[in-house]
């Protein structure tokens, strides 16, 4: 076995990851004021679907349990000892709060 190609696949797995995490954070702030739990919540199904695709494909002879205790630490999300994959349905969504009478009005006050 070649270790070299066995490390070059493992900096190319790890570059993977490390892109999917900077564009999960670059979305998930990049506006404020649109965020939605629903779109966030589903951005993570998604997100953890293709990683749990991802792996297993690379480990097509492992079954679930076994891939959940080594790539999850026995929970659901995927982890690993250095990092864990970001979890957008944790990201805090800010509502628009009700102003009341602070809005100014559009039409001229007659007085």
């Amino acid at each position: 076995m070649n270790t070299d190609e066995l490390e070059s696949a493992t900096y190319v797995a790890e570059r993977r990851v490390l892109e999917i995490q900077a564009k999960l954070h670059r979305w998930a702030r990049d506006d404020p004021h649109r965020r939605f739990d629903d779109l966030f919540n589903y951005l993570r199904s998604y997100a953890w679907s293709q990683v749990m695709k991802w792996l297993r494909r690379k480990h097509r002879r492992i079954n679930r349990k076994d891939l959940r205790r080594r790539y999850c630490g026995g929970g659901w999300w995927p982890s690993g000892e250095e990092r864990t994959l970001f979890d957008p349905g944790k990201v805090r969504t800010t509502r628009y709060r009700y102003r009341g009478t602070v809005i100014p009005s559009p039409w001229p006050t007659t007085g």
